[in-house]
């Protein structure tokens, strides 16, 4: 075998221009698909973190029936409690609670439904894009319980502007008949009609006063054996983290952290952004499945191409082929021959390609692609306007087996045909 590593490494130095024709094009092949890969990682990456910034936060706790069922008495109780539990976990950035119910809002003689969010401004600004979708007017300062930030399209629908007064009527958690009046001071703008259209936010404080987002629980520090204390609730606590992939850590240890903090957590569970999304989710999967056609047809590209460089190898050979055989050297022989020339060419067009592919990667993930056109409006509502491609390990190790399965494959053919030959007629070769 040794003896065959030898020649075979030999042969490839005997004609650089054949060798170098092959080792373009495993190369070319594996900078294509490294960066193409990492384009798609990275657009991945910049969505989910683009969607999660907006509005959502990468995952939310919440009472277990509420994604299905989001009705206003399904709450999540003392969220400072899970706030401050959040924020000890390594990896996240930024937490907030919210409220949310369904409302009838008013201006005038003009009345329309809308969906009321119960927001802490600062901790709302730290986690969510909101300051930047605002276009008119100003976000709410903490404390100021009767003022309001409207949608677009829903100050419009109701005539209303900046400074007028809207009130809004809806269900408290009790049961009973919520109301509050609120002055418009800020027009907010997602991009989204059909969100802009209907959503408002007011102060948290003031919506859980207003919809009675409270509960008694059992006071164990009380004389009286019945006594109970009353404690806030919301309807979510969303958690921002520095990187999305540190999901399923952060989760499992939220989990964990909830379940010994209290009964009242018993109900509680934490969704990440493909159960708060799940359009996200399944577009990003349909997006997957149309790439891995597109680069199914290019690895079938290369491997034809692949393959055609090494038969007009094997043919061009033909006659020293035939002097081996003449020499005692079986076809067997001459097949593992070729294979072993065929990995080499491989195994260095692999790595020539991984560390251009990996070094454009990393170029264009720190500068950023920009998107044209489509870059100011990603840019108005609080996206980069850029996309990052990021080169990870799986990456890498995805693209290299591809193209070196697809290589290998494709010097069978030429390997086996040489099997064929006959001494005589190869010698007789011209």
């Amino acid at each position: 075998m040794s003896t065959l590593l030898k020649i075979a490494w030999r042969n490839l130095g005997r004609n650089k221009r054949r060798t170098l024709l092959t080792l373009s094009s495993v190369a070319f092949a594996s900078i294509l698909l490294t960066f193409m890969m990492a384009l798609q990682a990275g657009s991945y990456g910049d969505m989910i973190d683009n969607a999660c910034r907006m509005r959502t936060g990468h995952m939310q706790v919440q009472q277990v029936e509420y994604l299905s069922d989001p009705s206003i008495e399904k709450t999540v109780l003392e969220p400072d409690k899970v706030l401050a539990v959040a924020e000890s976990i390594d990896h996240v950035i930024a937490v907030a609670p919210r409220a949310e119910a369904g409302v009838l809002v008013s201006h005038g003689e003009k009345s329309t439904g809308g969906l009321v969010t119960g927001i802490d401004p600062l901790r709302e600004a730290r986690l969510t894009t909101i300051s930047s979708l605002i276009k008119e007017g100003e976000l709410f300062a903490a404390g100021e319980q009767d003022k309001a930030v409207v949608g677009k399209d829903l100050a419009q629908n109701l005539d209303a502007k900046i400074g007028d007064e809207i009130v809004l009527i809806g269900q408290a958690a009790d049961g009973s008949i919520a109301a509050g009046r609120y002055t418009i001071c800020g027009l907010i703008s997602s991009g989204m009609p059909e969100l802009d259209s209907v959503q408002l936010f007011i102060e948290l404080g003031g919506m859980q006063d207003a919809f009675w987002l409270y509960a008694q629980l059992p006071d164990p520090s009380s004389a009286d054996p019945d006594g109970y204390r009353q404690v806030p609730a919301a309807h979510n606590v969303a958690l921002l983290l520095d990187d999305y992939k540190q999901i399923d850590r952060v989760k499992a240890e939220m989990l964990s952290r909830l379940a010994t903090e209290g009964n009242e957590y018993s109900d509680a569970t934490v969704r990440d952004w493909g159960e708060i999304l799940p359009g996200l989710k399944q577009g990003i999967a349909l997006d997957m499945g149309s790439g891995a056609i597109m680069y199914l047809i290019l690895l079938i590209v290369v491997a034809f191409g692949v393959m055609n460089t090494f038969v007009m190898i094997a043919f061009e050979r033909v006659k020293e082929f035939g002097v081996l055989m003449a020499m005692g050297m079986r076809t067997r022989s001459l097949a593992i021959m070729m294979m072993i020339e065929s990995t080499m060419l491989t195994l260095l067009g692999l790595v020539l390609g991984q560390i251009i592919g990996g070094l454009i990667s990393a170029y264009f993930g720190h500068v950023g692609i920009p998107l044209g056109e489509m870059a100011e409006y990603a840019q108005q509502y609080g996206m980069t306007g850029s996309m990052h491609p990021k080169p990870t390990l799986l990456v890498f190790a995805i693209s290299s087996a591809s193209v070196l399965i697809v290589s290998l494959l494709s010097a069978l053919y030429p390997a086996w045909r040489v099997t064929r030959f006959k001494p005589v007629e190869a010698l007789r070769h011209v």
